[in-house]
């Protein structure tokens, strides 16, 4: 069980914070972050992770790009975010920087190392999640990416070739499961 229900205090802060600024995307943003929340818990169970951590890191894991409207750097941003939220809601150091690592660690686009299988576990399940509502990428990446519709579609078509394949081994196996049609078409 998680401590003072750290879990539901922390979707309350990012509910809160996806109402204030996130450009009229609040349904959008509950939508992935519950399924990534899904896949990690899914994947945490799979691995025998620490899914209090994962199910942390999932929340958590755009909040920089919810409070600061950015997507460049927002891993690191949001890293710090997470930190400070956890820190005063009195969570113990040490999953403080368990969550924070996953968060800092999450982006497919970077080469940061996953140093934690929950680590592994916030990626893989981001990445997928990414499978979920491929229009709100593209409409995303359209007004966070500056690019027309048209660009924006081949630039969420390569991102979700790459999410694929930085996929763990157990993501990819995952993937293959739950989204077939969409690993398949990706991979053509």
């Amino acid at each position: 069980m998680m401590e003072k229900n750290i879990l539901e205090e922390v979707k309350k802060f990012v509910e809160e914070e996806s109402l204030k600024n996130n450009l009229g995307w609040h349904k959008e943003w509950m939508v992935h972050l519950n399924a990534v929340e899904e896949n990690s818990a899914e994947l945490a169970e799979k691995l025998n992770a620490d899914k209090e951590v994962a199910a942390l890191s999932a929340w958590l894991h755009d909040i920089g790009t919810i409070v600061k409207g950015v997507k460049k750097d927002h891993h690191i941003i949001g890293a710090e975010i997470a930190e400070n939220k956890l820190r005063e809601l009195g969570y113990p150091e040490v999953k403080i920087k368990e969550v924070k690592h996953c968060v800092f660690s999450h982006r497919a686009s970077q080469k940061i190392p996953r140093e934690t299988v929950e680590a592994q576990i916030l990626a893989d399940a981001d990445s997928m999640a990414h499978f979920e509502k491929i229009e709100d990428l593209v409409k995303a990446e359209m007004v966070l990416g500056g690019l027309d519709q048209k660009e924006s579609e081949k630039e969420i078509q390569e991102k979700l070739k790459r999410d694929i394949i930085r996929l763990s081994p157990v993501g990819k196996e995952f993937a293959k499961e739950k989204y077939p049609e969409i690993f398949s078409a990706i991979l053509k």
